[in-house]
């Protein structure tokens, strides 16, 4: 390149304001041209003196994080202070959906003698305490649309 296309690439650097990177003794980057003065002298034939003024540019990025919302919910919790822990006599009894499962044929058939504390005394109150205790488990809240492979809490045996 010519001494005077190597001048008017650097006179645009500065005007654009680029960030360039500064190769000789030190390696420095993230600079701009602030200042770039050049003068034609005769004892230097066919190019030109120039002295240049560069200053660090540094770019900070933003502390601020955003928050992911959760598709959970987290349950509310009591602050009614340090509470005795009640040991349960119940175990409770868990099955993995299989095609051609729902909660009416557990209510009626698989687990018919479980107990489902808060539920009512009807079959129809035992699926949807079954549907409100494993909503994860259910296409829109829907008793009858089990997803297959997921993990109900079905009653309690005692």
């Amino acid at each position: 390149m010519k001494a005077s296309d190597i001048i008017k690439k650097l006179k645009e650097l500065q005007k654009s304001g680029s960030l360039i990177t500064y190769v000789g003794r030190n390696t420095l980057s993230n600079l701009q041209i602030q200042n770039f003065p050049e003068t034609y002298v005769n004892t230097n034939a066919g190019g030109a003196d120039f002295s240049m003024t560069l200053k660090e540019v540094r770019i900070a990025k933003t502390a601020f994080v955003p928050v992911k919302k959760s598709t959970t919910t987290k349950k509310k919790t009591n602050n009614a202070g340090t509470q005795q822990v009640k040991k349960s006599t119940q175990t409770a009894v868990y099955h993995i959906v299989k095609r051609g499962d729902c909660a009416w044929k557990y209510v009626t058939k698989t687990y018919k003698s479980l107990s489902r504390p808060g539920a009512g005394s009807t079959t129809m109150s035992h699926c949807y305490w079954i549907l409100n205790n494993n909503t994860h488990a259910f296409r829109n809240k829907d008793f009858r649309q089990l997803q297959i492979g997921k993990k109900v809490l079905v009653g309690y045996r005692k």
